[in-house]
């Protein structure tokens, strides 16, 4: 917690501040305060503020009320702080000389994450910054959106933070699928109790090599609208036994609930929001798109509406959101063999729902097998290999009921990434320098035979712009390929 965090003199100085704030507000939303008169403990701001309002209200300082509300929302949609000092507010200073001080200490993230301590602590001040605050009569309406300029791109930004090492950052939309029966939810749910536990995804088998995806520890939320309670009991307490987890790890889950969730409604989406403020989550997986998408046509349009909803919760929540989906039913019948042209064309539904998502992970499992490929078929930023997943498992004694249950990473041959290509076209060029195009692209495809000609050439000219390949004039003018100053080893392509 934020406010913990402080010292303790100043924790005392901002919970006194905003016990003061929180009665100013509200009386300056007209609500009932304990008492009739201002004698007492009451502040004598307070009292005059108080005194204002049952007078009618008129000099009540409602400009002074929505520039802090504008400013409030400015640091909590990621602005920063433009320098205007909190005793510029009144009786808001205390609360935005809190948030300042978080946003020193941590940016945007810190600034949620002391606001929603506030918010937790003291509900009322979700209207200081609500949208219906009264406006003046002489003041023009305000821009609810906030506009950047280069300054603020110039700003240093704190690094990402993932919850799952190289797949899932704060905040971020991503979309998990496959087949029916790949075993897409259960993987999830086991990744979502090691976020929880802060615990390694996918360590080794024992006595095999291989390296797990650390995780950051995170309240986690759960959205069953599949499998139902008594499956979803069932595997949650399996993985957790698996690992001999205390049951009171941040991880919370819901299963069939009412009312379900309208992924195309405005309102019922910030409902789910103001839940996962309210709970401190900052992981979100949702089984599944289909069952939540309200009545949106997967294949049509409508299905942008839907996914925009989602990129909206992800970024007001700060939170990695997950969706869990379906393949097109013509490709599952190939289970992984004879990818098409382009493997995102597998996503299920309308091209919305790929083009507003970080990350789309395929899960191919062989018929009958334990074992799980996950494919990166859309990501933005560096490139996400191939890898894999080895179910284990017990059953209850004399019953088919899962006692324990836990995934392993398994190495993966990879022969189609971006990854495997530039691997190949740097060993190529590193073993014989001075190759033309034409020769390179072909010692690749000898060792690479599922990628196309482009898809070398691409990765070839991305390889010379990030200065890991050199380029020279040979005879005829061809162009000759040799390593460059800044290859360090074959690391991820953007």
């Amino acid at each position: 917690m934020y406010i913990l965090s402080q010292p303790q003199n100043q924790r005392q100085r901002i919970v006194a501040g905003l016990r003061r704030l929180l009665k100013a507000a509200l009386v300056g939303f007209g609500l009932k305060l304990m008492g009739s008169s201002c004698t007492g403990p009451s502040p004598p701001l307070l009292c005059s503020a108080r005194s204002r309002l049952l007078s009618g209200g008129r000099d009540w300082p409602v400009s002074k009320q929505r520039a802090a509300a504008a400013y409030i929302r400015g640091l909590l949609d990621g602005a920063t702080p433009n320098g205007a000092p909190p005793e510029a507010f009144d009786e808001y200073r205390d609360l935005i000389d809190l948030l300042v001080t978080a946003h020193g200490h941590g940016g945007t993230p810190k600034v949620r994450e002391a606001w929603n301590e506030c918010v937790r602590r003291y509900p009322e001040l979700a209207k200081v910054v609500s949208a219906d605050q009264p406006a003046a009569d002489d003041e023009a309406p305000s821009d609810p959106w906030t506009l950047f300029t280069l300054a603020d791109a110039y700003q240093p930004r704190p690094p990402l933070i993932y919850v799952v090492e190289g797949l899932f950052p704060l905040p971020s939309l991503s979309i998990v699928y496959g087949a029916p029966g790949k075993t897409k939810s259960l993987l999830m749910a086991d990744l979502a109790i090691c976020v929880a536990a802060g615990l390694p995804w996918l360590p080794p088998l024992p006595g095999r090599s291989g390296r797990a995806r650390h995780t950051h520890q995170v309240g986690v939320l759960w959205c069953d609208f599949d499998n139902g309670p008594r499956m979803t009991h069932e595997r949650f307490e399996a993985l957790g036994r698996a690992r001999y987890l205390p049951p009171d790890i941040p991880l919370s889950y819901v299963s069939m609930p009412s009312p379900w969730l309208n992924a195309s409604d405005r309102e019922a989406m910030k409902q789910l929001e103001q839940r996962i403020l309210t709970h401190q989550v900052h992981l979100v997986i949702i089984d599944n798109l289909a069952t939540v998408k309200g009545p949106a046509d997967e294949n049509s349009a409508a299905m942008a509406q839907v996914m925009s909803l989602f990129r909206q919760l992800a970024e007001q929540t700060g939170a990695a959101v997950i969706l869990i989906h379906h393949q097109r039913k013509e490709f599952a019948a190939r289970n992984g063999k004879d990818m098409p042209t382009r493997a995102g064309d597998r996503l299920r539904g309308h091209s919305s729902i790929e083009a507003a998502v970080d990350l789309a992970l395929l899960g191919v499992r062989e018929p009958h097998a334990d074992a799980v490929t996950l494919h990166g078929t859309k990501v933005r930023g560096v490139g996400v290999p191939p890898f894999g997943a080895q179910f284990t498992y017990a059953h209850k004694p004399g019953t088919t009921e899962l006692a324990t249950a836990k995934f392993f990473g398994l190495e993966v041959e990879d022969q189609v990434s971006d990854h495997a290509i530039a691997r190949a076209v740097l060993d190529v060029v590193e073993a014989a320098p001075g190759l033309n195009q034409t020769e390179v692209v072909q010692e690749v495809k000898s060792t690479v035979e599922k990628v196309g000609v482009n898809a070398i050439r691409r990765v070839m000219d991305t390889l010379e712009q990030e200065g890991k390949l050199s380029t020279r004039t040979g005879d005829h003018g061809a162009k000759l390929y040799d390593l460059g100053r800044k290859t360090g080893g074959s690391g991820p392509v953007r």
